[in-house]
């Protein structure tokens, strides 16, 4: 279905204008009896805005607007503190009880009266753009007036309390969050005190001191293990020495009884070779130390020594494995004999170089255990440092903080003198409160505005909404593109000739003749044939009577040269043409459902076909629920199709012969013992092949085929249907499942599209003068 076009458009607001305006005038008068009723209320504007301080801001850091921002835009900073006092009822409870703006509302609560004033109190910024207006809307212009002075008052206290109570409020937070944060740093002071105490050695600081610890602690070892190396040496010289020494003996004879008998020994003084030995050391570790290195000096004492002493007197005791020259007796016993001073000093030297191994094995083991903890001190260091680095971040973090809040509370204490002795923002007045004279909006002029908008809006919506909410299709393009059927003829609506016939009512989408035409005075009316019009003015007869009977549905005999009937001669043209090729046609005109103008379309055709195309026709009313073919011919019901079915009477005098013309007309027949649809239905079927045959062309006036299942065998039995569809009512789906239930082929179905509203807008018929002279029309 398509949608309505500009054309659609502007003919449906020609054509309901009358709508439009109604709505308009009635929308109007409402509109000015709601500002009659309407209370009209006056405003009061102060205009007002924020001194600066008096103070430079660059030395006293003040309260900046009502969230400390700065002393950017005064007006706006204004606004915010206006708004703000507006939702306190310090403010607004002094005006209502000094004031009493609403003497009307004394029962009334509290909550309800400061809401009421307070939405008659409205910020906003003035047009020059100067500070701030403050207005107040009452419908007495002095009390609006008052209120806003009193108003004004109300701000500039409760801004001087809210700046000094805010300053006294941040004074106390600032202290409290003070000793909170002075705690906090003391308790992480302590923190990194016992940290430091906790992890001596592992800080980061005394990396670079554990690490020289380590290579003077290296070195130690490394002399250690050199000074051991060479203490074994001497230790094993020393100890072949004294072997040596032990097995030759002194340098005295000494009797040592080997096989039997007595060898007599001289010991070499060894003390040369001991001093040639410690000189040749000396020189090499000369070649390789500096003279205070501890090896050094020690040799050097040693030799120094053995070259003041000459022979020691020695022990009595030699060492493990050691033997000495004697005698042995007879008895077996070997007599020992005074040990050498020499060997003695020997023993000596051995016994001080074990007790000095000793002690570098010592020191040596102790380097090694202090290298070890060393060295795990410096792999913790990193691990120290980055706990230590976390406990100083946040040390210092606290310590800005501490120092920012020392820095915010010393200037809260210096802003609560400096608000106290009013040296800050202050609301000064502009311009004071005015007295209004005229009354504010909706005036009169909005009112009726208002209403002339919501007027056109409801004619011209309504008038479009309408029309676009017609169900059925309303132009023949529609049903073409839609359905796929041909559209033989628009038959416009001419309901309206109950009116006037001169009126150019109606509107059709084919063109036809643009000239008025009367109604003949024979036309059928209430009063029968030949009762005259009563004339209308302007040579147009009108009918005396509000409606027209069925008869006058006939409008091919009866109004002859209008568009309609020339519609009508156009259906019928087009079915002959469609079926050209058969001598003899049957044609079913059927509807969807009810009241679609299928039998004004059936016996109009009827009337062409005989009347204009002088073709043998016959009308048969098919419709056996609601038959109104013989209302609409103007003859009698019986006999019909009732009598001849039931054989009451022959089928020839059942069927009546029009007047003039080459058109019979098969009626249902007796209602009392009218056939029912499925029976009549299948008689029709029976005798149809025989009046085939005795006309040129059979019509039938078939049920609304959604109502009835068998129309598809009346459908079966016609050469072509002629599906009447009235625009704007029905459906195309309606329409389409109804050409499904007829079961014929498309090219086989031919639409009559009634209703339809004209495009343009000619005389409905010819002048009254014409029809009077050419007396009864169609005859």
């Amino acid at each position: 279905m398509q949608s309505l076009t500009q054309e659609d458009l502007i003919r449906t607001l020609l054509k309901k204008w009358w709508w439009i305006v109604v709505s308009i005038v009635v929308s109007m008068s409402l509109a000015y009896g709601g500002w009659k009723i309407f209370p009209k209320t006056y405003k009061s504007t102060v205009i007002m805005t924020i001194d600066s301080p008096k103070v430079a801001k660059d030395y006293v850091k003040g309260l900046g607007g009502a969230d400390g921002k700065g002393f950017e835009d005064p007006a706006t900073v204004a606004m915010q503190q206006v708004l703000l006092a507006l939702t306190n009822k310090s403010v607004l409870v002094p005006i209502i009880e000094n004031m009493k703006p609403y003497p009307d509302s004394e029962e009334a609560t509290e909550e309800s009266v400061i809401k009421r004033l307070r939405m008659a109190i409205s910020v906003a910024r003035p047009k020059e753009g100067l500070g701030i207006g403050i207005s107040y809307q009452h419908s007495d212009p002095h009390v609006a007036q008052a209120v806003v002075a009193l108003l004004v008052v109300k701000l500039q206290e409760d801004n001087a309390k809210r700046r000094e109570g805010l300053v006294e409020t941040t004074t106390e937070f600032l202290s409290v969050e003070l000793n909170r944060v002075k705690a906090e740093l003391e308790a992480k002071e302590q923190a990194i005190s016992d940290f430091k105490k906790d992890h001596i050695g592992e800080l980061p600081g005394q990396m670079e001191a554990n690490l020289r610890t380590l290579d003077r602690l290296q070195a130690d070892l490394t002399t250690s293990s050199e000074s051991l190396n060479k203490g074994g040496e001497r230790l094993t010289a020393l100890e072949k020495a004294i072997r040596e020494f032990s097995e030759i003996g002194s340098t005295d004879v000494v009797p040592v009884e080997r096989g039997g008998r007595m060898i007599e020994s001289r010991s070499p003084d060894p003390r040369g070779a001991k001093l040639e030995e410690l000189r040749q050391k000396l020189n090499e570790l000369l070649g390789v130390y500096k003279e205070n290195y501890p090896d050094v000096v020690h040799l050097r004492e040693e030799i120094r020594r053995l070259e003041l002493e000459p022979r020691v007197a020695g022990s009595d005791q030699l060492g493990v494995g050691e033997t000495t020259g004697g005698r042995v007796e007879n008895s077996g016993k070997v007599v020992r004999k005074p040990i050498d001073p020499f060997l003695r000093e020997l023993m000596k030297e051995r016994n001080e170089l074990k007790s000095e191994m000793a002690f570098l094995k010592e020191k040596q083991a102790k380097t090694v255990r202090q290298i070890k903890e060393l060295e795990a001190h410096v792999q913790r260091i990193p691990a120290a440092e980055q706990r230590l680095t976390i406990l100083v971040r946040d040390y210092e973090n606290l310590q800005k903080g501490y120092q920012s809040l020392l820095d915010k509370r010393t200037n809260a204490r210096i802003l609560g003198n400096y608000e106290s002795r009013q040296f800050g923002e202050q609301y000064r007045v502009i311009e004071p409160a005015n007295l209004p004279y005229g009354e504010e909006p909706p005036t009169l002029l909005h009112f009726l505005f208002g209403g002339f908008v919501l007027g056109c809006a409801i004619g011209l919506g309504g008038a479009i909404g309408v029309e676009f909410l017609k169900p059925g299709c309303r132009r023949p393009e529609e049903v073409e593109s839609y359905l796929g059927l041909s559209v033989i003829a628009s038959i416009p609506p001419f309901d309206n000739m109950t009116v006037g016939m001169g009126s150019a009512g109606s509107r059709a989408l084919l063109p036809g003749p643009k000239t008025s035409v009367g109604i003949s005075g024979r036309a059928p009316s209430h009063y029968g044939y030949g009762r005259n019009w009563t004339g209308a003015g302007s040579g147009t007869k009108r009918a005396s009577f509000t409606s027209l009977p069925q008869a006058f549905h006939l409008i091919a005999k009866w109004g002859a040269h209008s568009i309609i009937a020339e519609q009508y001669r156009v259906a019928s043209t087009r079915l002959l043409l469609m079926t050209a090729e058969k001598k003899h046609v049957v044609t079913l005109v059927a509807s969807s459902i009810m009241g679609e103008g299928k039998t004004t379309t059936a016996v109009n055709l009827a009337y062409v076909l005989a009347h204009d195309l002088k073709k043998s026709t016959l009308l048969i009313d098919c419709d056996f629920k609601r038959p109104m073919v013989h209302e609409y011919m103007d003859i009698s019901v019986e006999p019909g199709l009732s009598e001849a079915m039931l054989g009451r009477d022959s089928l020839d005098n059942c069927i009546h012969h029009y007047e003039g013309i080459p058109l019979s007309i098969l009626p249902c027949g007796d209602p009392k013992v009218r056939p029912a649809s499925i029976s009549g239905i299948q008689y029709v079927k029976q005798i149809l092949p025989e009046l085939r045959t005795r006309y040129d062309h059979v019509i039938l006036d078939g049920p609304p085929i959604l109502t009835l299942a068998d129309v598809n065998v009346l459908g079966s039995l016609a050469d072509q249907v002629i599906l009447v569809v009235r625009a704007g009512l029905t459906s195309l789906e309606m329409v389409r499942k109804a050409v499904k239930q007829l079961n014929v082929n498309s090219d086989e179905i031919g639409v009559v599209l009634t209703k339809v509203e004209m495009e343009f807008a000619p005389y409905f018929m010819y002048e009254t003068p014409y029809a009077g002279k050419t007396g009864r029309s169609g005859e």
